[in-house]
């Protein structure tokens, strides 16, 4: 469990988008009919591969950047994309939308 203090030194070292709020991704990495976990080294907890988004990338980003990071895998994100009819040019594509959003306090971890 992180004392106060060293979660507050901690959270100055992260990117943040917002001093009260933070953005996440979680990944789930199937393969087959078996789901990828893995241990937290901070949290000693299993959990699914993921972590904080960084400032100049979209959540999809951070989703492929987390699972390379965290467990050397190179990964497909599936889902379908919304066709507006725009493309992906003049700086404008579609995102794959998250499967599952939720709010959480993280102050007790």
């Amino acid at each position: 469990m992180l004392g106060t203090g060293s979660y507050i030194s901690q959270l100055l070292n992260m990117p943040h988008i917002h001093e009260k709020i933070d953005f996440a991704v979680d990944v789930f990495v199937v393969y087959k009919d078996t789901v990828l976990i893995r241990k937290h080294d901070k949290y000693d907890k299993w959990l699914a591969v993921g972590g904080h988004i960084e400032l100049d990338e979209d959540h999809n980003q951070a989703a492929l950047r987390e699972v390379k990071e965290e467990v050397g895998l190179d990964v497909e994100i599936v889902g379908e994309r919304a066709d507006i009819g725009e493309g992906n040019s003049g700086g404008y594509w579609e995102l794959l939308p998250p499967r599952f959003m939720n709010i959480h306090n993280i102050s007790g971890l």
